[in-house]
């Protein structure tokens, strides 16, 4: 494929960044119940470089009649897999804002419960037309979503890396996986259809 560009390396160091900054997976068995469709939005962030960095921690909660949160956080990758990763749950205030502390460094905005479902679900949608499906909890954490209508966005996001899918291999990502990600792609895009750097040890490789 060439000798990546110098816009290329700085995009994949930006994307691994964004890896090392993004909060730990919140590990609990707690899934997401039914949510109410008229359930109040507590709040939704993204991250502010999401589309320079390609990736980073999505989030929504929306109170429920007990008083407690639910809450559905998604590592969303919007250069080419998609929600790579996600927790949910339910949760008393108080541990909701322990856990998503990282969001009042500044680095993030509130973005309406409308676009964040169309960011979402187009990440998602993008994803799938490469042949690479979501987390498979996302059937689940997607409940969070009820009643929130995708149509009244006002915002348009646009997918991939100057106009093609650019998959950054991560630290989690065995070499089993990336050459998994790897076919999918070369059978949806063709030989040149799209980019990818794989990190090695700390190294990257094209």
């Amino acid at each position: 494929m060439g000798k990546p560009s110098k816009r290329r390396e700085q995009k994949a160091l930006a994307h691994q960044k964004a890896k090392r900054r993004a909060a730990p997976p919140l590990r609990s068995p707690l899934r997401l119940p039914s949510i109410p469709a008229d359930a109040p939005v507590y709040e939704c962030q993204i991250p502010k470089n999401l589309f320079k960095d390609g990736m980073g921690n999505v989030m929504i909660a929306r109170e429920l009649p007990s008083g407690e949160l639910a809450m559905a956080m998604c590592l969303l990758d919007v250069f080419c897999l998609g929600v790579k990763d996600l927790a949910c749950g339910v949760v008393e205030v108080p541990v909701y804002h322990r856990r998503t502390h990282f969001t009042t460094d500044g680095s993030y905005e509130a973005i309406s419960p409308a676009n964040l479902r169309a960011l979402v679900e187009g990440a998602v949608e993008y994803a799938r037309q490469l042949g690479l499906p979501p987390h498979p909890d996302y059937p689940n954490a997607c409940r969070i979503f009820a009643g929130i209508d995708p149509l009244l966005a006002d915002r348009v996001f646009t997918y991939g890396s100057d106009g093609k899918p650019l998959y950054i291999s991560g630290p989690h990502d065995t070499k089993a996986r990336s050459r998994q990600i790897l076919a999918a792609l070369e059978r949806a895009c063709g030989p040149g259809g799209f980019d990818f750097m794989l990190f090695v040890d700390g190294d990257e490789e094209e």
